[in-house]
């Protein structure tokens, strides 16, 4: 094998501390999820990978009828995606990269098909123009509408969770990005609605909240979900109230949330509620293990008291406060979106500072990379 013959345990040590991308299309260990458009072509996604992203969420399509046939609403450019992928494999940047489905407003998945026809919809869609995989993931973010009235029902919640389930056994990571009234540790309230005003008391003008929609995928569809990143910047959030209402230290905040979440919490589901496959009866409670866990921020300071901006200095002290408790962290952190990242705020690179993902850059580097 010449002078390039490495044991194998060597070669695998020193993939994962490279940070490859491993067998389930995820980076070993943290994760900097960014989600990008491809409007401003590939170069923002590429110079935030360099800073410290190493998972890319490409938002957003839309699972449609066109015709009386199931067809992918792209609001994304694969030829966009494929050259960014290309880039960032060149560099010997390891990074997975995933499609979002859905986005605030968006037309929900279509439910005259089951979650397994999406799924091979989706499949055959998700190549580049020489029949590669161009994705080594799938993320659900259905969310709200403008408009009242919109709903996450029984139905278009198990077409999510089968078409998880297909997805992953076709080896692709399945990630959740549910704003987090729609994931709440404060209320065991769950309802299928997300015209919902805040559970908390406060801005009942604003009916576009959730109820645990989402702790029904994660009860009726366990080991279904990689990742579950949640919006703490979701607008009059339960993060933003403790904060802003109750005088929460952010810190402090993030690191009893994570607790509470990794400990799990009781949700009142509707009797008679059954999980998928075995058919069981769905446990009363939601939990995210702190290794599915994801910090969800947002990239942008400058927005109204209305939705909560948490600097990742913040996001540093409440993993050092874990780790001094011997408990454990979250998986890593997301933020929304790569368009503003080094552009309002350096969200990469001051996350990259604490988890490593690609390594201590320096800072004159850092802001070489930062798009202009």
């Amino acid at each position: 094998m010449g002078s390039d013959f490495r044991p194998l345990g060597l070669l695998v040590a020193i993939l994962l501390s490279r940070g490859r991308v491993g067998g389930d299309g995820l980076p070993a260990g943290s994760v900097i999820i960014g989600y990008s458009g491809t409007e401003h072509g590939a170069s923002p996604a590429v110079a935030a990978a360099q800073r410290g992203v190493n998972v890319v969420l490409w938002s957003f399509v839309e699972l449609i009828s066109v015709d009386g046939e199931p067809r992918i609403k792209e609001g994304i450019s694969k030829a966009v995606v494929s050259e960014a992928r290309q880039a960032l494999q060149e560099m010997g940047l390891p990074t997975a990269h995933g499609v979002s489905v859905g986005g605030w407003d968006a037309a929900h998945p279509n439910t005259t098909w089951s979650g397994e026809t999406w799924f091979r919809v989706l499949d055959d869609w998700a190549v580049d123009e020489d029949g590669n995989r161009l994705f080594d993931g799938i993320d659900w973010d259905v969310e709200g509408y403008d408009a009242p009235g919109a709903t996450l029902p029984e139905q278009l919640l198990r077409l999510m969770g089968d078409m998880s389930v297909s997805a992953k056994e076709a080896g692709y990571f399945v990630s959740m990005a549910p704003a987090q009234s729609y994931l709440d540790v404060n209320t065991p309230e769950f309802n299928y609605r997300l015209d919902n005003v805040p559970e908390r008391p406060w801005h009942e003008d604003f009916p576009y909240q959730g109820r645990n929609n989402y702790c029904f995928l994660l009860a009726a569809y366990p080991g279904a979900f990689d990742l579950v990143s949640v919006q703490l910047y979701e607008t009059w959030s339960p993060a933003n109230y403790a904060v802003r209402e109750e005088g929460a230290n952010v810190p402090d905040y993030l690191v009893d949330w994570t607790e509470r979440l990794n400990h799990g919490y009781e949700v009142n589901f509707p009797a008679g509620l059954r999980a998928a496959r075995n058919r069981l009866a769905i446990p009363p409670r939601c939990r995210v293990p702190a290794q599915q866990l994801v910090v969800g921020l947002i990239a942008n300071p400058t927005l109204s008291e209305k939705v909560l901006f948490i600097d990742p200095s913040d996001v540093e002290t409440a993993w050092e406060s874990l780790e001094a408790a011997s408990q454990p962290v979250p998986r890593g952190a997301m933020f929304w979106n790569i368009a503003n990242d080094g552009v309002l705020a350096n969200m990469s690179a001051g996350l990259n500072a604490f988890l490593h993902t690609r390594g201590d850059v320096p800072w004159e580097q850092q802001q070489a990379s930062l798009v202009r």
